[in-house]
């Protein structure tokens, strides 16, 4: 045995000769000074905490931009992520949400349905959770102000679809009479306001 000087904290302390010879980074005293002298200091990119990973993280797949998990997925959410769309994305249903994270009507990833939010912005106020709006030429995607209809609870909306439902029945046969009435430039809201 051979008695050498720590690489890290410059310790003496006893080895054996071997160890020496084959040692290519170094001699160390314990494993925590191996492990403290792989370490490097980095500043993360979302809250610029400084922190240190061992050069050896890279390979086992830890990150060396960011401090922790939850700074990562911050920093790759939204307009830094690359599957964002603009914060708008449209249901099977056809409805359209826009991203609002503050608003109080956001569901649970933070997104607001467009239609409400345009009736908002007119009224100046937030709508209740009891409100529905309706668009009156059923076209959940046409969130225009003239096409869009707010009713104080989903009862008045259900009978006003009722009365809709009642009209074509009376007017046109069927849903197929309707549409073939549609084609023809003729309005159903417009027939419904001659009566």
């Amino acid at each position: 045995m051979i008695t050498v000087n720590c690489s890290y904290c410059k310790k003496e302390f006893k080895t054996w000769e071997c160890v020496v010879r084959k040692s290519k980074s170094g001699v160390y005293c314990s494993k925590k000074c191996f492990y403290s002298s792989h370490r490097v200091k980095f500043y993360c990119l979302k809250c610029n905490k400084q922190y240190e990973r061992t050069r050896h993280d890279k390979k086992r797949g830890l990150g060396i931009k960011f401090c922790s998990r939850s700074c990562s997925d911050k920093w790759h959410s939204g307009k830094n992520n690359n599957r964002w769309k603009g914060g708008r994305f449209i249901t099977s249903e056809g409805y359209i949400y826009i991203k609002k994270p503050n608003h109080p009507s956001a569901i649970k990833k933070g997104y607001v349905a467009e239609h409400r939010l345009v009736l908002e912005k007119s009224l100046g106020r937030y709508l209740k959770r009891s409100e529905r709006v309706d668009h009156i030429n059923h076209d959940r995607s046409d969130n225009r102000l003239e096409n869009l209809k707010l009713y104080a609870n989903g009862s008045l909306a259900a009978k006003a679809d009722m009365e809709i439902i009642k009209f074509v029945k009376q007017n046109f046969g069927s849903l197929d009479g309707l549409k073939r009435a549609m084609t023809t430039d003729t309005l159903v809201t417009d027939l419904m306001e001659e009566k």
